[in-house]
């Protein structure tokens, strides 16, 4: 009678090596999801401030309008707090920064560019758009 030596079960080696195996995986894939949910959250700030950045610059076009022209100069400010329910964000700390200043393109018109900025952690964001508009002067 001859003795069956072939063994069909794992060893412990063998179940430790797949236990880490599988716990690597399980890290890369809980550290893709924490860094896509701060991707998600980043878009969020960017969305909002490209809001509030077209929101400003429709206003300095209308009191342009208004005022028949925009004087050259510097203004800053905050944004009030007001109830974006689609976005979720507070954003009382979103700061805006306008610069009027003439133009090389052509004396009747000053260049204005509109800056949005926030604090995004310990990092400091911010946006901007430029634009002619008539000459007030």
């Amino acid at each position: 009678m001859m003795l069956r030596t072939g063994n069909k079960a794992f060893t412990l080696i063998e179940i430790m090596f797949s236990v880490v195996v599988l716990s690597f995986g399980l890290v890369l894939v809980l550290r893709s999801f924490a860094t896509t949910l701060e991707g998600i959250k980043r878009i969020e700030f960017v969305k909002l401030a490209s809001h509030l950045l077209e929101e400003k610059m429709e206003e300095v076009k209308e009191k342009a309008k208004e005022e028949e022209g925009i004087a050259n100069g510097n203004a800053f400010g905050e944004f009030e707090n007001t109830d974006y329910t689609d976005l979720k964000t507070d954003y009382t700390d979103y700061r805006w920064s306008l610069n009027v200043m003439p133009s090389d393109v052509e004396e009747a018109l000053n260049e204005v560019e509109l800056k949005i900025s926030w604090t995004e952690g310990k990092n400091q964001r911010s946006i901007f758009a430029a634009t002619y508009l008539e000459n007030k002067d």
